[in-house]
């Protein structure tokens, strides 16, 4: 049964070019996992930058964090230019 006329576009699709719907998925999970693999290291820092303020390394502070955050998301966006995380 089909609920839109998008889905019964797609269904023609993939009857009639079965292999369009796995390369349609299969590049989409491959963009995703690039965008994490970009997003790790920048993941990673935050997370030590946690630990280490719950470790007591590092002072508990709402503004230190707030200007670190920051920071972190400057050099996010200026290695990763328009493939940065936007918020």
């Amino acid at each position: 049964m089909v609920t839109s006329f998008a889905a019964a576009q797609h269904d023609s699709v993939c009857a009639s070019a079965p292999w369009l719907a796995l390369s349609e998925g299969w590049v989409g999970s491959v963009h995703a996992v690039s965008r994490q693999v970009l997003y790790w290291p920048f993941d990673a820092l935050r997370d030590q930058y946690a630990t280490a303020v719950r470790a007591g390394l590092i002072e508990r502070s709402l503004i230190a964090s707030s200007q670190f955050e920051r920071k972190t998301a400057a050099l996010e966006q200026a290695l990763l230019g328009s493939y940065a995380r936007q918020v």
